[in-house]
């Protein structure tokens, strides 16, 4: 039995309902030609890679696919950050009450470990690390 149009179906050319929040997952639709997921961001490399355990040390991170809503997590402290670009981003070190190195990541994003560049991931000798030493007043 075919079905027979008895009225023009509306079109709301309003943006009063439009939601602007799906556009993000609307590009992203595994169905949209314009589908590429976000890159993975990538750490290069830390500078300095050591500081102090009261924290406070400015480190320079560089790297490749960085935003501005990215934060740098050192062990498992999120660290204040500073976007400057893609490849740079500015923290300042959290404290810790442990000395030795920590693993340097970004928030949301886990570190993939083997394969090396080919693999997707980094190989542990290419690790992010930053140490923290302890200058306190043991040394005396």
């Amino acid at each position: 039995m075919a079905h027979e149009l008895t009225s023009t179906p509306s079109v709301n050319t309003s943006l009063d309902e439009f939601r602007f929040d799906t556009i993000p997952s609307l590009l992203r639709s595994s169905d949209s030609l314009l589908s590429t997921p976000d890159p993975q961001p990538q750490i290069i490399s830390i500078t300095p890679n050591s500081g102090p355990l009261n924290g406070g040390t400015e480190v320079i991170i560089l790297g490749t696919n960085f935003w501005p809503s990215h934060k740098c997590v050192f062990g498992d402290t999120i660290a204040k950050t500073m976007w400057w670009n893609d490849g740079t981003l500015r923290c300042i070190v959290p404290s810790s009450t442990i000395p030795g190195p920590v693993l340097v990541t970004i928030e949301g994003h886990p570190l993939t470990v083997g394969g090396g560049k080919d693999g997707g991931g980094v190989s542990s000798s290419q690790l992010p690390w930053f140490t923290y030493e302890d200058t306190g007043e043991s040394d005396l």
